[in-house]
This record gives C-alpha cells, structure tokens and sequence, in this order.
C-alpha cells in the first residue's frame, strides 16, 4: 500500500508505504525517469546535510538498473499487531515532516528544463 505527497514538482514526489509482506513501513522520495540521474546526483551533494535534517541514514537509490530512483527510509512494522498501528502512523508523520523541510526546498530550486536534465548532443 502507497500515499503519494507532493513535493512541488512534476516528476518528484513522496510515497509513504506500507509493504505487508516484507513487514516494513517506510517513507521515499520517488523520483521519475526523465529527470531521476539528474535529481540523484543533484540530491546526493547534499546527502550528509539532509541525513542530518532527518536525523538518520537513508537508502539512496537501493535499485540502480531501474530508470526511477529512490531515497528512502523503512522501519520494521507488523501488519497483524494491530496494537503498533499508532505508533507506525506517528512516525510516518514525522518522518513525513522530516522529509518535506528537507527535500521540499532543495527540489523546488532546480532547473528541470530539458537543456539542464538531458544531455545534449554535439552538433556534427
């Protein structure tokens, strides 16, 4: 199960998830192919700065072969204690907040026009 949040741009957002099987809650920035590598790196020059800001190491781009990337952070989460389920929406709420004041800025100062995102080509 997935809830999308927006982080003010097309290609780039939130994805709070709730895996049952693997019994993880987690929160990723997921971020689209067209602009994924450039975003990753982008974001990357930054990591120990945002790591800070949430207060915790994160997994970034855990699956390289796929065009869309991720930087995410998972906790373990039983789906059947049925006890726990405050306690795991509390801190997706928090890691929530966590992950907007520290992804949010940074993401809405790119340059995501094709000339930035996208190498060009040498003219012949």
């Amino acid at each position: 199960y997935w809830f999308n949040v927006p982080l003010g741009r097309s290609q780039i957002h939130l994805s709070l998830t709730f895996n049952t099987y693997d019994k993880k809650v987690g929160i990723r920035v997921y971020i689209r192919r067209r602009v994924a590598d450039f975003v990753l790196n982008y974001l990357e020059q930054s990591r120990a700065q945002i790591e800070q800001e949430i207060g915790q190491p994160l997994l970034w781009n855990a699956n390289p072969d796929s065009e869309d990337k991720i930087i995410a952070l998972y906790r373990d989460a039983d789906p059947d204690d049925q006890i726990s389920w405050p306690k795991y929406c509390d801190w997706l709420v928090d890691m929530t907040e966590k992950f907007i004041n520290a992804f949010r800025p940074r993401i809405r100062n790119l340059d995501l026009t094709p000339d930035t995102v996208e190498p060009v080509e040498p003219s012949a």
